[in-house]
């Protein structure tokens, strides 16, 4: 009887196929290279697991075992698969097929019966992963940091797949990309600038707690909201890639936009050399080996390499990972903030340092700068951001907020809650004072989010470097090479390629002369881009501005005129050297420009200059 109702059954359903909007509406779809793996992943993942068949019956009936049950087992398994799934190819497989064979009622206890178990062995694996974790650190064996990392490398897996991007592999999903929302957008901004506390204990160790409070809570306001007003103007008067190299192109010509891209984009790769260090000098502190000689530079290399590739992949899965990054580096100074609370006297935040030791005034404002600095540079991302003219000033609003509040309050509880010892305030002391509030568990959390911010300044530096190359070529300024997009992720591939190789070659240098003129040439940078933005709104008064700073030009001249002052002072006290390097770095950039119209003047390449007008 259940086989006659279920061919009457057959014989009655119409030939479509059960679907579901976003099967409809999502036009990305996988390739056979991803599908490939993912089914590789779903049965199996490697040769991890496979040692208990050897312990259990000896290596004969192991290698018997995985020669032969294939045959009896996964063999048979693969060809109903492959049959059904390009007979019914929807959402839902095994489900749809019990559905058109049985009826819904089989259909739904096909789907019961198949999620729970799934779902069930899902949750072994975050459990598996940690155990390998504890390996390397031991205080993930048990108790509450055991079940911490369970849940935050599952809430990190989860986050990751709910991402939901694939390889383009349509010409729609390629000519339609995926645009920035305004999250991964404000998480962007968030790593432009900050990334966290680490790196502000200098601040401390260089004018004692009461300054260093006091920094961080008036210097936004000489310098951080000014230089994010006038991003939030002109990202949404010029929504384009290339940000501020547009806005001096539009104010003073094409000789003054080509010398702000060169600025710009040396300082940002220089930095950006900084952060697969850093990121290796945290990662020996778990295996030593990585301290000096080859492996140490094989590990720059290759974090350098890795990052880079990751930002290949696509601006939305960088802003979705910088999300993730984020989130999961904050946590640890917010359980330091609670675990500080009953620790608090607030009398030691009012202290001016320890006796005898000096003020150390160039780092105690270089310190500021550093950490506060970069909000014009989510401006070259414009272009790939959704509606722009309303998400830039909300996400540059939201992401002042977050930097102000993940400054503050790790500063507040650590400085409050021990005694000072204002000489031990240098950078990475962060974890010692976790230690000294919660436990080693603390500080080795601490360290895992210091490496996993530097990630997310790499991630975000990059992006901001290459897609502003993308914006030169565009304008005229560099070969069109630079604005050719991979094929896969859409993403300016040679930008990536060039700054990347700068960065690696930096990354082998003794570059505190670099750094120091990447402080200049910012600087120099800054100085045009305040010009740019006074001579625009006088230039043109009546254009449309989404965003507009509610002041008239008199208001804005003294807004500027603070933070201009500031830079001329980080200019002034430069050595002797790094006024050189700067000087020759932008004698170059010169005369670069000028090969660059000879070449277009001779048609020695594609190149065509942009009509901003």
């Amino acid at each position: 009887m259940l086989e006659d109702s279920a061919q009457d059954y057959l014989l009655n359903q119409e030939e479509t196929l059960p679907t579901t909007t976003a099967s409809i509406h999502n036009p990305k779809k996988l390739s056979i290279i991803p599908l490939i793996f993912l089914i590789y992943f779903e049965v199996s993942g490697g040769a991890y697991g496979e040692e208990a068949a050897v312990g259990a019956a000896g290596p004969l009936w192991a290698i018997l075992g995985f020669l032969i049950f294939p045959f009896i087992w996964s063999i048979p398994e693969a060809l109903v698969t492959a049959e059904l799934a390009t007979a019914f190819p929807g959402n839902g497989g095994y489900v749809i097929w019990a559905h058109r064979a049985f009826g819904p009622f089989w259909g739904s206890l096909m789907g019961s019966w198949k999620f729970l178990s799934g779902v069930i062995n899902l949750a072994s694996y975050p459990v598996l992963c940690v155990d390998y974790i504890k390996l390397v650190f031991p205080l993930l064996s048990s108790g509450l940091p055991r079940y911490a990392a369970i849940l935050f490398s599952t809430l990190f897996l989860s986050f990751l797949n709910y991402t939901e991007e694939t390889l383009p592999t349509t010409t729609a999903s390629i000519h339609n990309p995926k645009k920035l929302s305004i999250i991964p957008l404000i998480f962007l901004i968030y790593f432009e600038v900050s990334g966290g506390a680490y790196g502000e204990e200098a601040a401390v160790g260089a004018a004692g707690p009461l300054w260093a409070i006091l920094g961080f809570l008036i210097f936004p306001f000489i310098w951080s909201i000014p230089e994010a007003l006038v991003t939030a103007e002109l990202a949404t008067a010029f929504p384009g890639n290339g940000g501020y190299v547009i806005w001096a192109h539009r104010a003073f010509g094409p000789f003054w936009g080509s010398l702000m891209g060169s600025w710009k984009f040396l300082s940002g790769v220089i930095n950006l050399a900084s952060y697969p260090v850093l990121c290796v000098d945290y990662i020996k502190l778990v295996f030593p080996l990585l301290s000096s000689g080859l492996p140490r530079y094989a590990a720059i290399l290759f974090s350098t390499l890795f990052l880079s590739f990751l930002n290949y992949t696509g601006l939305v899965i960088v802003g979705y990972t910088a999300v993730c990054l984020g989130l999961i580096s904050l946590i640890p100074f917010l359980l330091l903030a609670l675990f500080s609370i009953p620790m608090i006297d607030p009398s030691r935040w009012i202290s001016l340092g320890n006796q005898g030791v000096e003020k150390n005034w160039s780092l105690f404002f270089n310190t500021l700068f550093w950490n506060l600095n970069f909000w014009d540079n989510a401006s070259t991302l414009a272009g790939e951001v959704e509606q722009p003219q309303k998400t830039f000033p909300k996400a540059l609003f939201s992401a002042g907020l977050l930097t102000c509040l993940a400054y503050l309050v790790p500063l507040l509880a650590a400085t409050g809650a021990t005694p000072l010892n204002q000489q031990a305030w240098v950078e990475g002391y962060f974890a010692d004072v976790a230690q000294i509030i919660a436990g080693k568990w603390l500080k080795v959390f601490l360290e895992i989010g210091a490496v996993l911010s530097i990630i997310g300044l790499y991630e975000a530096q990059l992006s901001s470097c290459v897609y502003q190359l993308l914006g030169m070529a565009e304008l005229g300024f560099l070969p069109q090479c630079f604005s050719v997009r991979s094929k896969w992720f859409n993403t300016p591939w040679v930008g990536i390629l060039v700054s990347t190789s700068i960065t690696i070659g930096v990354s082998f240098m003794n570059f505190t002369t670099l750094i120091s003129s990447v402080n200049f040439l910012y600087s120099l940078g800054m100085l045009l881009e305040f010009a740019s933005f006074l001579w625009l709104r006088r230039k043109l008064p009546t254009m449309k501005r989404p965003f507009k700073v509610p002041m008239k030009l008199p208001g804005l001249v003294v807004m500027c005129l603070i933070p201009s002052g500031f830079l001329v002072y980080i200019m002034s006290v430069a050595t002797g050297t790094v006024f050189s390097v700067s000087c020759l770095v932008t004698l170059v950039t010169i005369v670069w420009y000028f090969v660059m119209n000879f070449c277009k003047s001779k048609r020695l390449t594609n190149v065509e200059d942009e009509d901003l007008e």
